[in-house]
């Protein structure tokens, strides 16, 4: 039976200088168009969020209404903001307007707390755990027995129930391309690098702070180069300028990464773009035809600096990977080099922060203007999250107990969920308040919702 189908990002609650189109709205929604009527929505990109949606949901009248949560928080200590209570007034907007619609949730945010999500939110008649690409129209066709199809939450007497793991489906190159075209494009294009493209999902790697695996498995599912390309050349057509490769890293496997960007050269070439990488994948080859494709900053996340420190962050690389990442950059200007670091991770001493200082200033030795020193005073806290390594960790060691709230209500709360290494007191006492007071002279200085 044909149905109306509403497809609705979460409200973020703040302005912010990035928006990133709802990819995965749009890749779940693709199997239905065509079969059913379906729009959808994103209210961070729309001047009156809430008082669009509603009119939008009395309008359309829908049937069913996908609601997605991306992000739970920002996971930044000094910039703390929390973005379910702003996805709870989606929520209970479209319900007050639809009352009789059914609401179902989804989102790697949700995939992360489904049963605690279920329960502060009764609006929610169902939720999609993990990927939902296949299962929502599995599930559309058994909403009277919702127990039937793998990967559900449904409700029993109003109590959340689990209809039992689903796995993680194939990544095949005949699924349908994302169904873009039920949003509004525009405010995207107005927007740089905020079209993301998948050419891959899960993660091998097991940094102990990330969820990636949990969400999208533990071994890579790649989209052949052809159609992560034939994907591009849709979306140049559209007027896209910018894309964003979603891959939680881009350039592993390398041989893949370079098919893509080897095709983008020879039938878009003008399509500028933007990744996570991994130093293991920065090879001369790989920055050569990355520059030749528009791409300058080379970002990756070591995380930290000493064999050890890495072993302990679970990271699948050494103190020689990075340096030698850095010794590819030295050899093509103008690409520049990025590097993430935490201040505080497990096994961590002072002599781990003094090796990350070394490393910042050895770098900048190496690499001149190629690198700036400034990306060190980004160094932040790792936020816990369900299911992680660090969690395990974080409760053996007493950072976090029993009663700690992992889906903060308050933001006092959401500094409770990060990682803080007790050997580390008189670094934290000092570089807390420092950084915090520069994060608000910047805020004051510049606009609010941007962090430092």
């Amino acid at each position: 039976m044909r149905k109306k189908i509403l497809f609705v990002q979460a409200w973020l609650g703040r302005e912010q200088r990035f928006y990133p189109f709802p990819i995965g709205l749009a890749a779940v929604a693709a199997r239905l168009v065509g079969k059913h009527d379906v729009k959808g929505f994103d209210p961070n990109v729309v001047a009156d969020p809430m008082g669009e949606l509603a009119r939008l949901v009395a309008e359309f009248k829908p049937d069913i209404v996908g609601l997605s949560l991306r992000n739970i928080d920002s996971t930044n200590y000094f910039d703390p903001y929390l973005f379910f209570p702003p996805f709870a007034e989606t929520v209970r907007t479209v319900r007050r307007h639809a009352p009789a619609a059914t609401l179902v949730a989804g989102g790697s945010g949700y995939s992360l707390f489904p049963e605690e999500i279920m329960r502060r939110l009764p609006e929610i008649d169902l939720g999609l755990y993990l990927e939902g690409d296949i299962r929502l129209e599995q599930l559309l066709c058994n909403l009277d027995d919702p127990a039937a199809v793998p990967g559900i939450y449904y409700r029993r007497d109003g109590v959340p129930v689990f209809s039992g793991a689903s796995g993680h489906d194939p990544f095949c190159d005949d699924w349908p391309f994302p169904a873009w075209d039920i949003f509004d494009l525009e405010p995207y294009k107005r927007i740089p690098y905020s079209m993301g493209v998948e050419t891959k999902r899960g993660c091998a790697y097991r940094c102990v702070y990330c969820c990636y695996y949990i969400l999208n498995g533990r071994r890579y599912r790649l989209k052949s180069p052809d159609r992560v390309v034939a994907e591009i050349k849709e979306l140049a057509k559209r007027g896209f300028k910018e894309i964003h490769f979603t891959d939680s890293v881009f350039n592993v496997p390398t041989p893949h990464a370079m098919a893509i960007l080897g095709r983008m050269r020879d039938e878009v070439p003008g399509m500028r773009w933007n990744a996570y990488l991994s130093p293991e994948g920065i090879t001369d080859e790989f920055v050569e035809l990355s520059l030749a494709m528009g791409l300058s900053v080379f970002g990756c996340s070591p995380d930290t600096y000493g064999d050890a420190a890495l072993a302990a962050m679970g990271k699948n690389m050494g103190v020689a990977d990075i340096e030698r990442a850095v010794e590819v950059i030295r050899r093509h200007p103008p690409a520049e080099f990025g590097a993430n670091f935490f201040v505080n991770g497990p096994t961590y001493t002072y002599g781990t922060l003094f090796a990350i200082l070394r490393f910042g200033l050895w770098a900048k030795l190496r690499l001149g203007r190629q690198y700036s020193l400034l990306r060190l005073i980004k160094a932040n806290y790792i936020r816990i999250e369900p299911g992680t390594r660090i969690e395990a960790v974080a409760r053996e060691e007493g950072v976090i107990g029993p009663d700690t709230e992992m889906l903060p209500e308050t933001l006092d709360d959401f500094r409770k969920t990060f990682y803080i290494n007790k050997h580390l007191r008189a670094f934290n006492a000092v570089y807390m308040p420092l950084k915090d007071l520069v994060r608000r002279l910047h805020v004051l200085l510049f606009r609010r919702g941007k962090s430092v």
